[in-house]
């Protein structure tokens, strides 16, 4: 009867599992992972893994609705969790072709860690022309965690397209206070100056390029902190692998300071010399 069918597949529902982790065959590892969890009971201990393996089988066959779908019936599970989301957020990636497709994925990303996602939220917002969410998403992310480096780069990015240099600078400068070790940050910090730098240039200089008082001081300054903030980058990134322009950027502040014994240093990395 019935009763003893059930039986019989309770028998052989660990078999399934193993079955569906030890096979290659995507269809194989589907039908195993589907048939276990069909015949689950409710707070099944191994159910979250026969949705794993659901969610494995139908990203690599291109079944990205399916994959997301058991993707997040997986993620609480602690020894599949990493796995699970990270083929859950790709799944929906994979099925962004509107607007609102868009928006789910953000709310997806939300769910999971507003601030983990920080950096591909915003550009989903970006790139829909969603500019007010990005601030909202700025101060939510910060009043969750204020050491976020990512939403003040961001910020200090955004406020650096405005032409407000001064207040991008302090958000670089966090950053860098948060994460010394974080290349991003000191290249935008000393790009940050340099904007400065040149602003003062074009807005004070006189008709033969010169600056005098307050403004010469300010400039050189200016000029100083860039070259500093690349130092670091120098440091962090000596074979400029990360960021592949900071030693022609390091030798142009390094001339326009002054310093031609640190420029031809800096020549000899670029290979100028």
């Amino acid at each position: 009867g019935g009763e003893d069918l059930f039986k019989v597949v309770q028998n052989y529902r660990p078999l399934m599992i193993n079955a569906a982790n030890n096979t290659n065959d995507n269809d194989e590892k589907l039908m195993y992972a589907l048939t276990y969890i069909k015949s689950a009971q409710p707070g099944d201990q191994f159910a979250p893994l026969a949705s794993f393996f659901a969610a494995y089988a139908n990203y690599n066959k291109e079944d990205f609705a399916n994959a997301a779908k058991y993707a997040k019936a997986a993620v609480g599970d602690e020894r599949v969790h990493a796995q699970a989301e990270q083929i859950y957020c790709m799944s929906l990636e994979k099925t962004m072709k509107t607007r609102e497709d868009s928006l789910k994925y953000v709310d997806a990303l939300k769910e999971l860690d507003v601030n983990k996602y920080f950096f591909q939220i915003f550009n989903i917002y970006n790139s829909i022309g969603m500019q007010d969410k990005i601030q909202v998403l700025i101060d939510e992310s910060l009043a969750k965690d204020p050491n976020n480096k990512t939403a003040y780069l961001v910020r200090g990015t955004l406020k650096g397209d405005k032409q407000d240099f001064k207040a991008a600078l302090e958000d670089f400068k966090k950053v860098v206070e948060i994460d010394p070790n974080y290349v991003h940050g000191w290249f935008n910090l000393s790009k940050c100056y340099g904007n400065i730098a040149d602003d003062i240039q074009l807005k004070k200089a006189d008709k033969s390029g010169r600056l005098f008082g307050d403004d010469l001081t300010a400039c050189s300054e200016a000029y100083e902190g860039a070259a500093d903030a690349l130092e670091h980058v120098r440091a962090l990134d000596p074979n400029h692998e990360t960021i592949n322009n900071w030693p022609m950027l390091l030798r142009m502040y390094y001339n326009r300071m002054g310093k031609t014994d640190k420029a031809k240093e800096i020549s000899k990395i670029i290979g100028d010399e």
